[in-house]
């Protein structure tokens, strides 16, 4: 076999152990990653109901103001009658006095129905305050609970990376470039066995004077269908 293929292959099982090293830590995570989604999703929603209640107890201000407006207008409107001689005067009075009476009627209706919505408000902000510190809770006891087992994963990742990075030194910088360029498609390993007469990859057959060459040894060569490097064993 070919030096440099029996290095790529080195390069390649190297590469294939630090992968799996990955998945392992990858799905490891996978119950955090979950719960972080249901974080967010309760973030939001707690975002929302205190927006939700800043608001409304912006309204009830401004429900407040305008009822603190009525009444004073009241206050003037009866002032006004005390003072009037005339029967005109004071029929005008009296009903100016009951126009601002159903106002403040409607304003102290619309203050109790604010009240009472934020209230509401303010028992759905303590709600969801709750939720999330439950989902902050259960995060931790996740990551703690596994946290033994990610150390163990992440230095075997260190140790596998350091392995390939030494393995990755043998190669020549061209073939490192293509062997590097076709992992980083993600469609298969970057080396190929030829079996029979086609490519294991794709099952594209190699013509049979590449073939030779390729299983003399005496160059490397891509299949024609999938781009794979190809290499011959024994």
């Amino acid at each position: 076999m070919n030096p440099d293929i029996e290095r790529l292959l080195t390069l390649q099982r190297d590469d294939a152990e630090l992968d799996g090293l990955n998945r392992r830590l990858h799905d490891l995570d996978a119950g955090v990653r979950a719960l972080e989604r249901e974080r967010a999703e309760a973030a939001a929603n707690l975002d929302k109901a205190r927006a939700d209640l800043a608001g409304e107890e912006k309204r009830q201000r401004e429900l407040q103001s305008k009822f603190s407006e009525h009444k004073q207008l009241q206050e003037k409107n009866l002032a006004q009658l005390d003072a009037v001689k005339k029967a005109r005067e004071a029929t005008a009075a009296m009903s100016q006095i009951d126009i601002t009476r159903r106002a403040l009627m409607q304003d102290e209706n619309d203050l109790q129905t604010a009240e009472q919505r934020a209230r509401s408000l303010r028992d759905q902000v303590v709600a969801r305050e709750l939720v999330l510190l439950e989902v902050d809770e259960r995060i931790r006891d996740t990551r703690a609970s596994t946290a033994g087992e990610r150390e163990i994963i992440e230095r075997e990742i260190a140790a596998a990376q350091a392995k390939r990075e030494a393995s990755s030194r043998e190669v020549s910088p061209r073939l490192l470039t293509a062997y590097d360029r076709l992992r980083r498609r993600g469609r298969g390993t970057p080396l190929a066995e030829i079996r029979g007469a086609s490519c294991s990859a794709c099952n594209t057959a190699i013509p049979m004077q590449r073939r030779n060459q390729i299983m003399s040894g005496l160059t490397i060569d891509a299949c024609e269908g999938c781009g794979v490097l190809l290499y011959a064993s024994g």
